[in-house]
């Protein structure tokens, strides 16, 4: 096998691995958007990096609030949570 036809061979590896990769990432970012249980990814350090959007409506905070706020700091309606802050069109 010649140098080029190997760089080829590893190339096409490489961008077929590549688009496993993002099938992979697209089939999960769909079901962590469409689910209906609250989810949140947490650092090492226990700050939330992320959350989805059933979660932002049980708590009754933006994306942006959540992050910002510290993890124990965010107030859900069983945790004494003000009325005002609930989302009004959450159904949890």
């Amino acid at each position: 096998m010649s140098p080029k036809v190997l760089e080829i061979d590893i190339i096409e590896r490489k961008q077929a691995e590549e688009r496993k990769i993002k099938r992979s990432e697209s089939k999960y970012r769909k079901l962590y958007e469409s689910m209906m249980d609250g989810f949140v990814l947490v650092s090492m350090e226990g700050m939330i990096k992320e959350s989805n959007e059933a979660y932002q409506k049980m708590v009754g905070y933006t994306p942006e609030e959540i992050i910002e706020a510290e993890p124990t700091g965010i107030l859900t309606p069983e945790n004494g949570m003000p009325s005002s802050r609930r989302s009004s069109s959450s159904k949890f």
